[in-house]
């Protein structure tokens, strides 16, 4: 289960995420207004360049409001672009229809299921998993833009 946003905002107040390239954990920050987090995790071997994506929107009134797939958007652009990432793997509850929605919007692929792997609400559950590679995220989403280095007037 995700942590609460409170348990999520005193453990960032404390400084306790680990920002290497291996485990990256960002919140996600709407009016000022801690509403969820975001994690990219790299836990099988480096030299592999995939890693595991997750992302909840905590506070149910910032949901259906795009934040998600905004802030999903540009942690996956800094995945692929500076990280170097070649492949952003992830899973999900089947009756999870909101986050299936959002991660084809963004491009993730139905690449299998684990069938009746979770219990919840008084049932089984498939996990969903799904994939996006570099190539496909860059044909979808178009090559990153280089930073405007030009002074400000």
């Amino acid at each position: 289960m995700p942590e609460s946003l409170a348990g999520l905002q005193r453990r960032f107040d404390a400084g306790e995420f680990d920002v290497t390239d291996r485990y990256l954990q960002l919140v996600i920050e709407a009016e000022g207004t801690l509403i969820g987090s975001m994690v990219l995790k790299n836990e099988e071997n480096l030299p592999s360049r995939s890693a595991t994506f997750g992302i909840i929107i905590g506070d149910r009134a910032y949901l259906d409001s795009g934040y998600g797939t905004e802030a999903s958007t540009l942690f996956l652009d800094y995945a692929f672009a500076v990280l170097g990432y070649h492949k952003i793997n992830l899973d999900f509850f089947e009756y999870n229809a909101r986050a299936r929605a959002m991660y084809e919007k963004l491009g993730f692929v139905v690449e299998g299921c684990r069938r009746e792997n979770h219990w919840s609400r008084g049932r089984f559950w498939d996990d969903i998993l799904m994939g996006v590679t570099a190539e496909e995220w860059w044909s979808k989403h178009g090559q990153p833009q280089p930073p405007d280095l030009r002074p400000a007037r």
